[in-house]
């Protein structure tokens, strides 16, 4: 993946944009071991969503600095300014730190070159936009960073140095991002076998710490690309009156893992990977129900944990349990449904095409509910435009 900043001779500023999906995981990651490296404590495994429906589009601009003053950084989210993280700044100085300079063109076909220390003491503009509520968890933070950070580093012409480096710049602005880089079933891999290793080599470990797309047959994959519906229930916030969660899940995991007698257990017993395993042999078998129930646990599993946190942390609200019980009882007679929620009140449904219309009614009905997404998997990742 790589590409050509486009050159505006008017402004003499370069810019590239990019779209990237959503991803929801479905064996769940939840906690760091390494905060600032963004290190996983456990794998996880994700599904891309269709980019018609969920994404991020982003356009960054560099634009050159009048002499004598330093170069400014300005996010626009949504139509409004915003401030820049410490985590959009760390994926900024990394790209500045690494490029290797850049040729850009404009469109009657003008090349130019700009070494490294020209574009270091250029000015950023970033313009994001979401087709979706923003911090709700519809997993925005998977879709904008992995676009911002993909975006930078083609801007920079900054080169990965190992393969799948881009999901580690990537991994720096959101964990989830990382999985947002690729379409289909994807694994983000903890990058370590034992925690005694992060406190030998940290960094080693960060660079191991990646996100891949999970191989299966060709068969398998276009079986669930064919067969597999998604229904997303947007629900209402209630009495929150706002889609934006109580509790942010950076904040969560921390306190999750300080507190959680449940979460050393689950890490303990490596449930994450053993659940990795499992599903990605029901991806190949193209077994549905065995899919659906393993997808429930470990949604059922983040939430038990987060109600184990001291003091409890709850994400769902009643019209989420709704759905969850919906679910439940459509599956009476066997698994045609599944359901998952990651940090957030709305619910991913997964359900073959012979059964959405089944599913769709069964929860059209439910109060509480906003609006229901109908979409698919995902073929691709992030992408230029």
């Amino acid at each position: 993946m790589s590409a050509i900043p486009k050159y505006d001779r008017a402004t003499k500023s370069l810019s590239l944009t990019a779209t990237s999906p959503i991803n929801i995981a479905l064996v769940k990651y939840w906690g760091k071991v390494h905060e600032s490296l963004i290190i996983p404590a456990n794998s996880s495994l994700s599904i891309t969503i269709d980019q018609a429906d969920l994404c991020s589009k982003t356009k960054v601009e560099l634009i050159p600095t009048a002499e004598g003053t330093e170069p400014q950084v300005r996010l626009v989210l949504n139509g409004k300014e915003d401030k820049i993280t410490s985590r959009i700044r760390s994926i900024i100085d990394l790209m500045r730190e690494r490029t290797e300079g850049v040729r850009a063109h404009d469109d009657s076909g003008y090349t130019l070159t700009l070494d490294a220390s020209e574009l270091r003491t250029h000015s950023l503009l970033i313009t994001s936009e979401n087709n979706f509520a923003t911090a709700s968890g519809l997993a925005s933070s998977s879709s904008g960073l992995s676009c911002l950070a993909f975006v930078l580093s083609q801007l920079y012409g900054v080169p990965e140095s190992f393969p799948g480096e881009y999901t580690k710049f990537a991994r720096l602005g959101s964990g989830s991002a990382c999985r947002s880089l690729y379409g289909g079933f994807v694994q983000w891999h903890r990058g370590f076998q034992a925690i005694q290793e992060l406190t030998e080599d940290a960094a080693k470990v960060s660079d191991q710490s990646l996100a891949r797309a999970v191989e299966l047959s060709q068969e398998s994959m276009e079986w669930w690309y064919n067969n597999l519906s998604i229904l997303i229930c947007v629900v209402n916030p209630g009495d929150a009156q706002t889609y934006q969660k109580d509790v942010p899940s950076t904040d969560g995991m921390k306190i999750t893992l300080e507190t959680s007698e449940l979460m050393k257990l689950r890490l303990e017993a490596d449930l994450a990977q053993k659940h990795i395993d499992q599903l990605t042999g029901y991806l190949e078998a193209r077994d549905f129900p065995k899919f659906a129930e393993l997808t429930m646990k470990e949604s059922n599993q983040l939430h038990a944990v987060c109600l184990d946190t001291y003091p409890p942390i709850f994400y769902m609200n009643e019209t989420s349990r709704q759905i969850i019980k919906t679910a439940t009882k459509l599956n009476g007679q066997g698994n045609i449904v599944a359901y998952s929620i990651d940090a957030g009140f709305h619910v991913f449904l997964f359900t073959l095409k012979e059964d959405y219309v089944k599913v769709h009614e069964a929860m059209s009905v439910l109060p509480g509910i906003d609006q229901i997404i109908i979409t698919r998997i995902g073929r691709e990742g992030v992408k230029l435009i």
